[in-house]
């Protein structure tokens, strides 16, 4: 299959036929920036997905045509978004702050939105998966190079130290964690699955070359799911979703009532990573008990005072964000954001359990990497974490397209 890669005519093929199709090339650039462009700057990932809105509002209204209209599921769960998001602002600790946040998720899902409607063109976007799958191989060989000198390039391109620059190299091969999955649909459809085998590998010695804890956690996850998903798919399947719901709904008590310094132990590498943040989540999970039901409001992270926490391993007078999206949707929405995030999942592991063999296995896969990360690490409404969640079901969309018999 190796020299096959290399001479099949669909490869060739597909190049040829993006540059014959200028409706393409938008998609193309879109497929390109969103696993490569973070380690040049993590900004400009934010930028991707509202300017690639504006630019295919622009196209379709220079050619005479009509975007495609939402489904009314998508529409109702945007809508329901944005009526939590409104609520959270309303009885947010910083109203002001909380509401220039609303403005930005407005866009932010708006645009991704729009993204994922046309996403829906079947095989007119086929030829896109070629450059899927060499932009992600491009893009892993620049996060082994940063890896291995420390964030040369980022620190290069930046006003920051080296010891910024290496921290920097972490969120890059998050995206990237977060963005494999389609690739690998699409090799194994493509190639077999050698070449999964040895693109999972050498995604996952690249993350640990980048010290990227919370990718390691993701891609061993995700692999972990993908195996299972292929062996007993059905059964797999239901267990992410009644897991996954359980997880999200249960996550701040587990966090408060359990004490799990007993369990993991006080060595060095406990106390330097993991004891801080468990401290943190458990004073989450306290807060998030006391005003239960309710929520604090949007963005409450950065107005909780840590005073009354005891600090034996966090260090810090704030926390700007739980570091847990679970935990996050829990302080700032309270039950009824809970809810309504444990709904979406189930809805959306459900309709995947109902898909062919390999999409499903993937799909699955980037959920669970994608749930292990948010709940390790990052802040939901950071600009660069929004815009790859935004990007990757565009990229499952693109790689599912059939096959031209």
């Amino acid at each position: 299959n190796i020299p096959k890669l290399f001479s099949d005519s669909v490869w060739r093929d597909d190049l040829v036929a993006i540059t014959k199709t200028p409706e393409l090339w938008l998609y193309a650039v879109l497929v390109v920036l969103a696993p490569s462009i973070t380690f040049v700057s993590l900004r400009a990932l934010g930028s991707i997905v509202p300017g690639a809105c504006v630019i295919l509002s622009i196209l379709f209204l220079w050619q005479y045509r009509r975007l495609p209209l939402p489904s009314f599921g998508l529409a109702s769960i945007w809508a329901a978004f944005m009526a939590l998001i409104v609520y959270a602002s309303l009885i947010a600790l910083d109203a002001d702050y909380a509401w220039g946040r609303v403005g930005k998720l407005a866009m932010f899902s708006f645009s991704a939105m729009m993204i994922w409607i046309c996403a829906q063109q079947g095989h007119v976007l086929r030829p896109l998966k070629t450059v899927m799958v060499g932009i992600m191989g491009i893009a892993i060989l620049f996060g082994l190079m940063e890896g291995l000198t420390d964030g040369w390039f980022f620190w290069l391109t930046h006003d920051v130290d080296r010891l910024g620059a290496v921290l920097a190299a972490n969120r890059p091969m998050v995206v990237l964690a977060l963005m494999i999955w389609p690739v690998v649909l699409i090799l194994a459809e493509r190639v077999g699955v050698l070449a999964v085998a040895g693109l999972l590998l050498g995604i996952l010695l690249v993350s640990f070359t980048a010290e990227s804890q919370s990718s390691q956690l993701g891609l061993f996850a995700g692999s972990v799911v993908l195996s299972l998903a292929l062996v007993w798919p059905r059964a797999t399947g239901w267990a992410c979703l009644v897991g996954g719901a359980v997880a999200i709904l249960g996550m701040p008590f587990f966090f408060a009532f359990i004490d799990l310094n007993q369990a993991i132990g006080e060595s060095a590498l406990a106390r330097n990573t993991i004891l801080p943040r468990l401290e943190l989540w458990a004073f989450v999970g306290e807060k998030v008990i006391d005003l239960f039901p309710f929520g604090y409001g949007l963005e409450a992270g950065r107005s909780i005072s840590l005073a009354d926490m005891d600090q034996t391993y966090f260090q810090g007078s704030l926390m700007h964000h739980p570091h847990n999206g679970v935990l996050q949707i829990w302080l700032e929405f309270g039950l009824i954001g809970a809810v309504g995030a444990a709904l979406a999942w189930m809805a959306l592991i459900k309709r995947v359990i109902e898909m062919n063999r390999w999409p499903a296995a993937t799909s699955l896969a980037g959920a669970g990497c994608f749930l292990v990360i948010a709940s390790v690490s990052h802040g939901l409404w950071q600009s660069w974490w929004v815009s790859a969640l935004a990007l990757v079901p565009f990229l499952f969309a693109v790689a599912n397209v059939p096959e031209k018999r």
